[in-house]
């Protein structure tokens, strides 16, 4: 399959995906996916489940999210560096960052659950936290990739 991030579904679900559309990333992306054969299709699966698991964290459902990016995590782990046109080196150290802040986060609300202070304390994440939309795994072309 030939890797056109500038138009089609791949385009479009890019598109949504960095205007933080996550369900409509994934929408685009499975539309592909359906098609796909070989090792394009448990690639495009990764990103479906990264744009869920997004999704999910935006819908505060913690347990959905880490299992949609353990899953994407898993998935890509057997590519290169650089793969239909994506780096992967870096989006794989993003989801890994993500995940650890997930898992986390929700310890916290479950120490919470415990006892009010902390219950206040892991209802806030601060504006550093690696969970804000600001830091949300981006999706690098390969710029060497026509």
């Amino acid at each position: 399959m030939p890797w056109d991030w500038t138009t089609g579904e791949l385009a479009a679900g890019l598109n949504c995906y960095r205007k933080e559309e996550f369900f409509d990333a994934h929408e685009h992306w499975e539309n592909i996916w359906r098609q796909s054969h070989g090792p394009e299709k448990p690639f495009l699966q990764a990103l479906i489940q990264l744009a869920g698991a997004l999704h999910h964290h935006r819908r505060k459902n913690p347990r959905g999210a880490q299992a949609l990016l353990r899953a994407a995590m898993s998935r890509l782990e057997p590519y290169p560096e650089r793969y239909g046109g994506v780096l992967l080196a870096p989006l794989r150290q993003e989801l890994a960052a993500w995940l650890q802040a997930l898992e986390a986060n929700q310890a916290l609300a479950n120490q919470a659950s415990q006892g009010q202070a902390l219950a206040n304390q892991a209802s806030t994440l601060p504006t550093s936290s690696p969970l804000c939309p600001e830091s949300y795994p981006k999706i690098q072309l390969d710029p060497g990739d026509p």
